[in-house]
């Protein structure tokens, strides 16, 4: 004979505590509901988009004042969908890269905040220079590989077989 257990649920709200808006981090639904949130971002962008965890790249080629229109009126939107959806963007931390020789280094908006302007650019471990030159980041890599805990951690490995 089977017995039926009975099972009492009950309900927090994780969400609400301590946050003005959006997802507590400190919530296991935050890696969930996130990029549910955000899915729409690009919904209407006309420049090309790169969404990754909590980081947005924004980026389009810019040769006319068309163009560069364009991307400051999809900076704008995003400013708006923030603002929407009260999940504003640190713009004290959003920054502007010129590409390229040949760029008119045009200056951006986000809001009422002029976008700094950077030189360079580490995502997910790679150096992005604005000259678009891969020294900078073999520099770093060679300069990892050859520092005295890489040699130390290789002995360890090697002494271990």
């Amino acid at each position: 004979m089977h017995k039926s257990k009975k099972y009492k649920y009950s309900i927090s709200h994780p969400l609400s505590a301590n946050s003005s808006s959006g997802v507590s981090q400190r919530s296991v639904l935050s890696p969930v509901l996130f990029p549910i949130f955000i899915n729409d971002l690009d919904k209407h962008l006309c420049s090309s988009i790169i969404k990754f965890a909590d980081d947005t790249k924004l980026f389009r080629r810019v040769r006319i004042s068309g163009e560069r229109d364009l991307l400051q009126r999809d900076l704008q939107y995003l400013q708006d969908w923030s603002d929407t959806w009260q999940m504003p963007f640190n713009v004290v931390k959003c920054q502007i890269m010129h590409l390229g020789k040949q760029n008119k280094e045009l200056d951006y908006f986000m809001g009422s905040h002029k976008l700094e302007v950077a030189n360079e650019e580490r995502d997910l471990g790679v150096h992005f220079v604005n000259n678009l030159k891969p020294s900078k980041q073999c520099h770093l890599v060679y300069s990892k590989a050859s520092s005295n805990s890489w040699h130390d951690w290789l002995n360890d490995f090697l002494q271990r077989r």
